[in-house]
């Protein structure tokens, strides 16, 4: 849609969806049906969006230096990918949708497709000869992943490696507990000394490529009635996410189906609008402080682990790269019951295994539940919704026209042994270091209708309101 005005008449299941632009650019999808405007958002997401979802998705899936270009950096990019393996649980997660959410997500499948498979491909494609595939309902959720990954789990990732190379080049305990007050107890400093880094952190070209957005610092706030001038609740969103990007990361659309009425900002390749408001609700997030990544000493020999007295032996996944003019690069990939292995087993000594709580079952808990926000009335039914959110960590403000505000953390909190701040590397070898299970998303932090009539997160420390 390159004209202002220009109205476009689709259809999907018999059904007439008509798309236009506002005098601002922004889509608007009109439709009878909720999955008839999931199938809108799919086209005019590949209509603007194309280059952005498709290089989002290579990247997730390892598969850059095969489709792009052959490069060294390309290359380390999908080893790591390879490695953390969205790939497969993406797959696992569309057949934990839910019946409705299975719906909306296929919609807008078929809405991406629709366009992919009647319109030109974007001349940077042609320019590297790539023609995409079809656009599939696990590339949605592969989305989601790296996503609830790249930025906060790896900054908190990368916090952990420092550690390890700090206690390496000899700080001492004393020094890192000046820097680390209380965070600290329980260290095993031998044990991290001896720690065999693969690299000292993820590989700078993830962290900084293009299409994957860097993350920074957010505030959200709501003030109750009592506090506004009007009366009525006041609800406001700054999420930091390189506003001097292009594509940005967001999306903006509205959209209006069987008597709902929603605007709001989306990510391209996904369903569901992430900060948004209704004629009933207005909602936003910030990311959480959460600590949803660790990692665990590995003890190694002979392609095995220790694990208490025994010597256990690693699954093994094989993964085949294919540069582009270059010879393919194999691939065994180590995994045990904490994560997958940064290093070579068959080399004795101690490396480190990475455990993110959102890499096995993550994802599909966040679509299911976003999908249900532009039908929500009230802050209290988005709170019951929202804490079931699983990736990223994320800490939701609400506001309704009622007049109710409202806060709620949601995120896979890995439950912790006693005293361990999950801040430092632990004893893989030991059992009781193991995670013990998640936090229920019931007690995570929340609060309703404070005294003080105002709620604000700043990616701020709120445990002291729930257990996280």
């Amino acid at each position: 849609m390159r004209l202002k005005g220009q109205e476009i008449a689709l259809e999907f299941q018999g059904e007439p969806i008509r798309l236009k632009r506002d005098e601002n650019g922004v889509p608007q999808v009109t439709s009878v049906s909720e999955a008839g405007a999931y199938f809108g958002l799919g086209w005019v997401h590949a209509n603007d969006r194309m280059v952005q979802m498709m290089l989002v998705r290579l990247i997730a899936r390892g598969e850059a230096s095969e489709n792009l270009k052959g490069t060294d950096e390309f290359i380390a990019i999908d080893t790591f990918m390879r490695k953390i393996n969205f790939r497969d649980d993406a797959r696992a997660q569309v057949n934990a949708l839910d019946a409705d959410s299975r719906s909306v997500l296929e919609a807008y499948t078929t809405g991406v497709n629709e366009f992919l498979g009647h319109n030109r491909l974007p001349f940077e494609f042609k320019l590297i000869k790539y023609k995409p595939e079809p656009w599939k309902p696990e590339d949605s959720l592969i989305t989601i992943k790296i996503m609830g990954y790249v930025g906060l789990a790896q900054a908190q990732g990368d916090m952990e490696k420092l550690i390890v190379q700090m206690i390496r080049n000899g700080t001492s305990l004393e020094k890192l507990n000046e820097l680390f007050p209380g965070q600290l107890n329980g260290i095993n400093m031998e044990a991290l000394k001896k720690v065999t880094l693969e690299s000292p952190k993820i590989p700078q070209s993830i962290k900084w490529l293009h299409p994957v957005p860097h993350m920074s610092a957010s505030n959200n706030w709501a003030v109750a009635p009592s506090k506004s001038a009007s009366g009525k609740a006041v609800y406001c969103s700054d999420p930091h996410l390189e506003v001097n990007r292009l594509p940005g990361v967001w999306y903006e659309i509205m959209m209006k189906f069987d008597g709902n009425a929603v605007i709001g900002t989306t990510i391209p390749g996904v369903p569901g609008i992430l900060y948004g408001r209704t004629g009933r609700l207005a909602w936003g997030f910030t990311y959480s402080f959460m600590d949803m990544i660790d990692f665990y000493i590995e003890d190694c020999k002979d392609g095995a682990f220790r694990r208490g007295s025994e010597w256990v032996p690693f699954n093994v996944r094989k993964e085949t790269i294919r540069p582009k003019g270059k010879a393919p690069v194999i691939l065994s990939v180590y995994e045990n019951l904490h994560g997958f292995l940064e290093g070579d087993p068959n080399r004795p000594g101690y490396y480190l295994t990475t455990a993110w709580s959102g890499r096995q079952n993550g994802g599909a808990d966040a679509l299911m539940n976003m999908i249900k926000l532009p039908r929500i009335k009230s802050t209290k039914e988005a709170m019951e919704a929202m804490r079931n959110v699983d990736i990223p960590p994320l800490d939701f403000i609400f506001a309704d026209r009622d007049g109710n505000i409202g806060f709620q953390m949601c995120g896979r909190m890995p439950r912790r042994k006693k005293g361990w701040s999950g801040l430092y590397p632990v004893e893989g070898w030991m059992p009781e270091n193991d995670w013990q299970g998640f936090v229920d998303p019931a007690d995570l932090p929340r609060s309703y209708n404070p005294e003080c009539g105002f709620l604000a997160t700043a990616n701020n420390d709120l445990n002291h309101l729930g257990r996280a």
